[in-house]
């Protein structure tokens, strides 16, 4: 019996958070299951998955190879049978170790899968008796290809071999199964201890000697999709000579260990790549043997090989200790770190290919639908059944909204009460009129497609303007009277439940506190989904001094300009959680009027966006500032800029709604009820002319196309 499509993207779901060794025995199941688990799809799936533990691969002094998969002060390691005289390990990369053995060949292995395949050796390659040959392993995604390169040199200690200075390049494509000879090395590669290519950011990279500029020590990296030398910026104040120190990668950054200390060994991290000034130092206590960084254990210590041992170190107060591992008599050659994936070494097996070809289609039409716009999906929709079930799915509308980026549209509604949408924002743009029948008054707010509107008779309703769903919110059991009380909304999406929240703010002015601000402000908050409402705890700050808007909805809250409740009446940011269903505060801008309350806050690019429209007209002129939240909770990346509105004395600016043309012009309304443009390049206002739209506008937002329903 063929598996229910709900119940098949679950068990997706579900093997996708599974490690890969789980999964090999979950393929022993049945032949379905085999099949499925083993189809290219799932497998890149899995690996594109960012929560794969990182685990630790050892070659013992016996020349076996071991793995363990927790990394602890003392921990059980597991051999891989896997039968060779391993000797070294090149490289990893998406599971795949890249081994040497004791006769000097190559293997490409996975130690989960306990597949491997032998690399061939380059036709080009030099006699192994009078040479030295380097290796590393990486993926070029230009390509979708593993490459390994090799860089060979002639040993210049040899009298039988001819006086050549070349370092050459050979490159393997894994998946084609040749190799091709590249442009030469620029760099000498002689002086160290042919130490393998550390891959990091799509190159290869090597300590060597520049011979251009009198050999001073360089990090080569090696771009596998250019085929083509850089050079990273080594740390400063270094010795010059450093070409005789370790390069490695840990933690997501290269990392160099430093053997020239006077007192004690110092490993540079590189924090952020390309950037010289990032190289952070951390010193070590002194170890015989060669230091070989491996892995990090939480933010303050790293596992290194040393004198053919396991160590511990810890950054924050300098000290070490023996890492002892369980199953491993013998000591420790080399090692790496790999992520275990069920990537297949030989790239392929005719039985992962049979398995996909019944939904190769099926799975080309939903990439290619998933990039359309959602009102092309919807009419898509309406073409068989068979898509129109496909195309329906929860998994295939999550994933349409999850494709960035998706375009800004805007929603407006017009004197006569209907809405209107404009999908493509221009200079001069046209409109379309939505058929969802009402008097409406106001945008309360949008998240993902779904807009929250209020008519007429105060009644909400969610609507998705591009599938011209609705559905009506109820109000709260508990509301206040309308005709004693203001009442404000937000609305937002709560990642942690996966549920849309309403949340209404309400407070009466007949209370006898309504003067001082200290009225009791009531917390109400819907779950779309569940369809309910709940009281929690009251608004600690006071919500009375201003008209009341909707909060607008960011990085997860919905946030309100209020006051504190004393008897200054401090302005403040106040952000509802939807998570948590509390108040925080985001800082506020500094140098801005102390008394913000009556600005005007929305989301504009993403960013919390404030605008003060109350300057002194005396002393300031017709002008408005706004500021703007570049990062999210940080006060210093509150970003001013100023309008002078004299020229366009005809209006007053009342919000903006979105950017256009990239973030060099914003679209505003207008006290006057019209839309009109400002370029922030030129400082300069034009009326935003909307074809098949009436001059005016009561209220507006921006939303995004989607497939998602109000009636969840």
């Amino acid at each position: 019996m063929a598996i229910p499509e709900l119940y098949q993207e679950i068990l997706i779901d579900i093997f996708l958070r599974l490690p890969a060794k789980s999964i090999g025995k979950c393929r022993c199941l049945s032949k379905p299951w085999r099949a499925f688990l083993s189809s290219p799809e799932f497998i890149k799936s899995h690996l594109a998955r960012k929560s794969h533990k990182q685990n630790l691969l050892f070659i013992s002094a016996a020349n076996s190879i071991h793995s363990i998969d927790t990394i602890q002060e003392r921990t059980n390691s597991e051999k891989i049978k896997l039968r060779s005289d391993w000797l070294e390990f090149v490289g990893s990369c998406d599971g795949l170790i890249l081994l040497v053995n004791k006769k000097g060949e190559t293997f490409l292995v996975n130690p989960v899968t306990l597949q491997q395949r032998r690399v061939p050796n380059s036709p080009l390659s030099l006699k192994k008796r009078f040479s030295f040959t380097v290796h590393g392993f990486g993926y070029d995604s230009s390509t979708d290809d593993y490459k390994i390169v090799t860089l060979s040199y002639y040993d210049p200690e040899c009298e039988y071999e001819p006086d050549c200075v070349d370092t050459f390049v050979d490159v393997y494509y894994v998946k084609k199964g040749f190799w091709r000879r590249v442009e030469n090395s620029p760099y000498d590669h002689s002086p160290p201890d042919r130490a393998s290519g550390v891959l990091l950011n799509g190159a290869l990279h090597w300590l060597a000697s520049s011979p251009r500029t009198g050999y001073p020590s360089v990090i080569a990296a090696f771009d596998l999709a250019r085929e083509v030398f850089d050079e990273i910026p080594a740390p400063s104040g270094m010795n010059v000579d450093f070409v005789f120190n370790s390069l490695h990668v840990r933690g997501g950054c290269l990392c160099m260990v430093d053997y020239q200390c006077n007192a004690r060994k110092g490993i540079w991290i590189m924090k952020e790549y390309g950037l010289a000034e990032s190289w952070t130092k951390y010193g070590i206590g002194w170890y015989y043997g060669i230091l070989k960084p491996l892995c990090f254990v939480g933010d303050e210590e790293f596992v290194l090989i040393s004198h053919e041992a396991l160590v511990v170190h810890n950054v924050k107060d300098g000290k070490s200790r023996d890492m002892v591992v369980d199953g491993v008599q013998d000591a420790f050659i080399d090692g790496g770190i790999f992520v275990g994936s069920l990537l297949s070494p030989t790239f392929s097996d005719i039985s992962e290919l049979e398995t996909v070809t019944c939904e190769f289609t099926q799975q080309i039409l939903i990439e290619i639908f998933s990039r359309l716009p959602a009102k092309s999906v919807g009419k898509c929709r309406c073409l068989s059944k068979q898509w129109h079930t496909i195309l329906s799915t929860p998994e295939f509308i999550k994933s349409h909204l999850a494709r960035k980026p998706h375009q800004e549209n805007l929603l407006l509604i017009t004197p006569s009460h209907s809405i209107n949408s404009i999908a493509t924002i221009k200079n001069d743009a046209f409109s379309e009129k939505i058929e969802v029948q009402d008097n409406w008054i106001e945008v309360l707010g949008s998240c993902d497609g779904l807009v929250l509107l209020l008519n007429e008779e105060n009644k909400k309703f969610l609507v998705n303007p591009v599938t011209l769903q609705q559905a009506k919110v109820p109000d709260p059991p508990i509301a206040l009277e309308k005709w004693e009380s203001f009442t404000m909304h937000g609305f937002g999406y709560d990642s942690a439940i996966d549920d849309y929240k309403i949340v209404s703010v309400s407070y009466s002015f007949n209370d006898e506190d309504y003067d001082t601000g200290f009225v009791d402000t009531f917390v109400d908050v819907y779950y779309v989904k569940r369809g309910f409402w709940k009281r929690v705890e009251n608004s600690p700050y006071a919500h009375t001094f201003h008209d009341p808007p909707s909060g607008v909805f960011l990085n997860g809250a919905a946030h309100w300009l209020a006051s504190v409740k004393d008897s200054r009446h401090r302005s403040v940011i106040a952000a509802f959680d939807l998570v948590r269903e509390v108040f925080d505060e985001i800082p506020a801008p500094s140098g801005i009027n102390a008394n913000f309350v009556f600005c005007t806050l929305v989301v504009l690019g993403g960013c919390l966006c404030l605008v003060d429209a109350r300057c002194n007209k005396k002393t300031d002129g017709n002008r408005t500032d706004a500021w703007v939240m570049r990062e999210y909770g940080s006060v210093e990346s509150w970003t001013k800029f100023s309008m002078d509105c004299n020229y366009y004395e005809r209006h007053i600016i009342a919000r903006p709604l979105c950017y256009i043309g990239g973030d060099e012009e914003i679209v505003w309304t207008t006290k006057e009820e019209s839309l009109v443009i400002y370029n922030l390049k030129d400082k300069t206002f034009r009326d935003m002319i909307v074809d098949g739209f009436p001059a005016h506008v009561l209220n507006g937002c921006s939303f995004v196309g989607s497939l998602v329903s109000p009636c969840l």
